[in-house]
C-alpha cells in the first residue's frame, strides 16, 4: 500500500533563542539534517491524517501509542551529547567534587514487519510547519517514522511537548534482518514479560515473527530434542506440525534448527544403528545427509515462497551434511568472521549471530553445580590464564558481551562485494540457562540497542569512521528512557557518567576509535 504522505497536526512556532540541537534518536537515521531557527512547540493534541486510504486500524493503533507514549512521558532526556572535559593533573590534596541534579526518561514501540518490505520513510518539519510530514512506501515506514518522532518530541519542562529545531529525516534500514532471539526453553519466561521485551524492541530491532496482535508476536522455536533420523514415523510427525505451525505464523522465513548435532545421541537408536551397520562406510555425515533429503523437502513444500532458515552447524560442523541447497539461509554462532567468510563464500545467504560478539548470555559463569573447579583458594599458575583467575569461569563464550563489543563488529570485514551482499542481518542470541523473569529484560537492554543500530545504519560515519563515542551518550540515555517506560534495563555506567559526556572515556581522543 502506498502512502505518499501523512500529515500529523499541529504544530505552533516556539519563540525562543536557537541553540544547537543536543538530543539524537536512537538508532541514528541514516539521513538527518537539523536547521537552527529554533524550536517547535507541539500543540497539546496531534491527529493524525493520511492522504489516502490506508491500512488505517495499523497506523492509528501505531500513532496512538507512539502520542500516547510522547503525552505520558513527557521526556527529557537524562544528559545529551556535549564537550569532551579537560581534566587537570592530581593535585597534591584532595578536591571536593560538586553534585548536580538529572532527570530521569522512557521506551518505544514494536514495529512488526515482514522480511523484505521496503521499510524507508521520510520525516519532516519546516520552520513555517504546522505539521509534521511524513512520506513512506508502506504502512511500515509510516510506523518506523511514529517511532523516530517519539524521540524528537521532548520536554519544555513547563508542561508542553516541543522539538529541538526543524528537522528532515531520510531513513530506511540498513539491513532487512535485524532481531533479538529469546531463548524460553530452559526457564520459564512469562508472556508479560515476553511484552515487555516487545515494548522494548519497537524499530530498532525484528525477526519474522508474525502479525500486529500481541498475541502473535511470537518467534517459535520449538524446545530442542533429537528426532529419530531413520524411523519413518518422525516425518509422519513432522510434517502435520509443521504445517500447523506454517498455518499459525504464515512468515515468509521459517527458523528449522540444526544446531549442535550430537551424534552420540543417535547411538541409542536402533534404526540408527542398524542403518549404519547395513553400510559399514557410512558416517554420521551420511546421517545428516539423510535429514537434510527428507526433512527440507517436507517444509519447502509447504510454500514455495517462503525461505527456510538452519543454523551453520549443517554446513560446517564435524557432523555437516554434503549438500545442503544455497536457498536455505544459514545463522552462524562460531568462529566469528572465519565462519562468515566461508559461508557466504559458499553462495549462502546468513544471519550473523557470532557468539564471540553477539551472543548476551556470555560471561555470567558456568550453571553446573558440585563443580570442583571453583574450588581453589590460591591460583595455580599466575602466568597463565586458568579457569577461576583470568579464565572464563564456566562460561563457554565469557567474557561479557558489552554494548561496545556489540557495536563496533565489523561483521563484513574482508568480505568481497558479492559475499557481503550474502548478509541479510544480525541477530542476538540470549540462551536462557540463567535467565529468566526476574532477569531477562536486564540481559537484554540496553544492550540489544546496540545491535539495532548497527544494522538499521552502521556504526560509522560518512567518512568511514567509527561513531562508537557519538553513540555512547544515545545510548546512555536510551537506557533511561527504557527504564522509565518501565522495561529493567540493566546500568551501563555510574550514574554520573550518564549526565556527564565523555568524563568516564577511557581515551579522551575521541579518535582513537578506528
Amino acid at each position: 500500500m502506498l502512502l505518499p504522505r501523512l500529515w500529523l497536526a499541529c504544530l505552533t512556532l516556539l519563540v525562543a533563542g536557537v541553540a544547537a540541537v543536543k538530543f539524537n534518536p536512537l538508532p541514528a537515521p541514516r539521513n538527518i539534517n537539523w536547521a537552527s531557527s529554533g524550536p517547535k512547540q507541539l500543540a497539546g493534541f496531534v491527529s493524525l491524517r493520511a492522504s489516502q486510504n490506508t491500512s488505517d486500524f495499523i497506523l492509528a493503533n501505531g500513532w496512538d501509542r507512539a502520542w500516547d507514549s510522547i503525552v505520558s512521558l513527557q521526556w527529557v532526556p537524562a544528559a545529551t551529547e556535549g564537550p569532551v572535559p579537560s581534566f587537570q593533573p592530581f593535585p597534591t590534596g584532595t578536591a571536593g567534587v560538586a553534585r548536580r541534579s538529572s532527570q530521569a526518561l522512557p521506551s518505544l514501540q514494536f514495529v512488526d514487519v515482514d522480511h523484505g518490505v521496503d521499510e524507508s520513510y521520510t520525516l519532516e518539519v519546516t520552520e513555517s510547519a504546522t505539521s509534521v510530514v511524513i512520506e513512506a512506501p508502506t504502512v511500515w515506514g509510516a510506523l518506523h517514522a511514529f517511532t523516530t518522532l517519539q524521540q524528537l518530541v521532548i520536554s519544555d519542562g513547563q508542561g508542553g511537548l516541543l522539538i529541538e529545531q526543524p528537522v528532515k529525516i531520510q531513513d530506511a534500514p540498513l539491513y532487512p534482518y535485524r532481531g533479538i532471539m529469546l531463548d524460553s526453553g530452559r526457564n520459564f519466561i512469562s508472556v508479560n514479560k515476553i511484552y515487555e521485551q516487545l515494548d522494548g524492541i519497537w524499530r530498532p530491532a525484528w525477526t519474522p515473527g508474525g502479525p500486529n496482535d500481541y498475541a502473535l508476536h511470537t518467534a517459535v522455536e520449538p524446545p530442542p530434542g533429537q528426532m529419530d533420523i531413520i524411523y519413518n514415523g518422525t516425518y509422519d510427525v513432522v510434517r502435520p506440525v509443521y504445517n500447523e505451525l506454517s498455518n499459525i505464523f504464515p512468515d515468509n522465513w521459517s527458523h528449522v534448527g540444526a544446531d549442535e548435532i550430537q551424534p552420540n545421541c543417535f547411538n541409542f537408536s536402533s534404526y540408527v544403528t542398524d542403518w549404519f551397520a547395513q553400510d559399514p562406510s557410512r558416517t554420521y555425515n551420511d546421517l545428516a545427509q539423510y535429514w537434510v533429503d527428507h526433512a527440507v523437502p517436507i517444509f519447502q513444500n509447504h510454500s514455495a515462497s517462503r525461505r527456510l532458515v538452519m543454523w551453520e552447524d549443517i554446513v560446517l560442523s564435524t557432523e555437516h551434511a554434503y549438500d545442503v541447497p544455497t536457498n536455505i539461509v544459514m545463522q552462524t554462532w562460531n568462529s566469528g568472521l572465519d565462519y562468515i567468510n566461508q559461508l557466504t563464500a559458499k553462495g549462502y545467504d546468513v544471519i550473523v549471530s557470532s557468539a564471540d560478539f553477539m551472543y548476551l548470555d556470555c560471561g555470567m559463569g558456568g550453571f553446573l553445580t558440585n563443580d570442583p573447579r571453583y574450588d581453589v583458594m590460591s591460583n595455580p599458575d599466575a602466568s597463565t590464564a586458568n579457569f577461576n583467575y583470568g579464565g572464563n569461569g564456566g562460561s563457554w563464550c565469557a567474557p561479557y558481551k558489552t554494548w561496545q563489543r556489540i557495536y563496533d563488529y565489523d561483521f563484513t570485514q574482508n568480505l568481497t562485494v558479492t559475499q557481503a551482499q550474502h548478509i541479510v542481518g544480525a541477530e542476538a542470541p540470549l540462551w536462557s540457562e540463567q535467565v529468566d523473569d526476574v532477569t531477562v529484560s536486564s540481559q537484554f537492554w540496553p544492550r540489544a540497542a546496540a545491535l539495532a543500530e548497527l544494522v538499521w545504519s552502521g556504526n560509522r560515519d560518512e567518512n568511514g569512521r567509527k561513531r562508537t563515542t557519538l553513540m555512547t551518550q544515545r545510548i546512555l540515555n536510551f537506557r533511561e528512557y527504557l527504564v522509565a517506560n518501565g522495561v529493567q534495563a540493566q546500568a551501563l555506567v555510574p550514574k554520573y557518567c550518564v549526565q556527564r559526556p565523555h568524563t568516564c572515556d577511557l581515551y579522551l581522543n575521541q579518535s582513537a576509535i578506528q
